[in-house]
């Protein structure tokens, strides 16, 4: 009836921290750490996800997604934070991943251990993990592999990865800024990387003239200190044409119309 009615200071104050809280999203993932081993063609991770709750004394349902193919939770996950968490045992659809319920104002922290496969992508792997969305503030991958040196490539907006050679024939690759997916690739750099090659070269020429043209005749020794070449490219003056080339190690020889 338009009437103004006395509300008390404390109730009033309570008011707004409650109007507050509902404009601020139910929750957002602060942090999500990944770190493990290759074993075989599965990457066995501990995954570490903090997330903050905006609500006061609601159940929140987060997504943390952690879903790619077939990987598997291998332990059940442990809770710490400032209120209460249970898993969403409702969930139809399993491409969804993992969800959770939490209840408390402030900040939660989940801790599991789950198995994710790894592709095989000649010459190198491939590892794929939906993260939870919005992307957290703070994401990271650390993966130790067999072998090394590595190549290693982070899919564009799935951050920076670098690699890091370790003692006994291991490297440690870190992902940092993953988004809201882990993208990651890598290759044996042995295995894909052409050796150096290393020559040596000592030439003899023999100038004959006549009336019309300069004719060289050149014999060239070539021994190959390093390496396996398939191919030697040796420049021609310029202005001269090739009329022969001869040599028992000689097989298929081209001129690069180009040159």
């Amino acid at each position: 009836d338009g009437k103004k009615v006395p509300v008390p200071v404390a109730l009033w104050k309570r008011f707004l921290q409650w109007q507050t809280t509902q404009q601020a999203p139910a929750y957002h993932v602060t942090s999500v750490s990944l770190e493990g081993d290759l074993d075989g063609d599965r990457a066995i991770l501990a995954a570490r996800v903090e997330i903050r709750v905006n609500r006061i004394n609601e159940w929140v349902p987060v997504s943390l997604r952690m879903q790619t193919g077939n990987s598997v939770l291998v332990t059940t996950p442990t809770f710490k934070g400032s209120g209460e968490a249970r898993p969403d045992t409702g969930i139809v659809d399993p491409t969804a991943g993992l969800r959770w319920w939490l209840k408390g104002r402030g900040l939660h922290e989940l801790s599991f251990r789950l198995s994710v496969p790894v592709q095989r992508q000649n010459p190198g792997r491939r590892i794929q993990l939906a993260l939870p969305t919005p992307a957290a503030a703070g994401t990271r991958l650390v993966l130790h592999v067999p072998g090394g040196p590595l190549r290693v490539a982070a899919a564009e907006g799935h951050g920076f990865a670098s690699a890091r050679l370790l003692n006994g024939n291991r490297t440690r690759i870190e992902n940092h800024g993953l988004g809201d997916r882990v993208d990651l690739s890598w290759r044996s750099v042995a295995a894909t990387e052409p050796e150096d090659v290393v020559l040596t070269s000592v030439a003899a020429i023999a100038v004959e003239l006549n009336t019309e043209s300069v004719v060289l005749k050149a014999q060239q020794r070539v021994r190959i200190l390093k390496g396996q070449p398939g191919t030697i490219t040796v420049q021609l003056p310029a202005g001269f044409e090739l009329i022969d080339v001869q040599g028992e190690a000689i097989q298929e020889p081209q001129v690069d119309p180009d040159e």
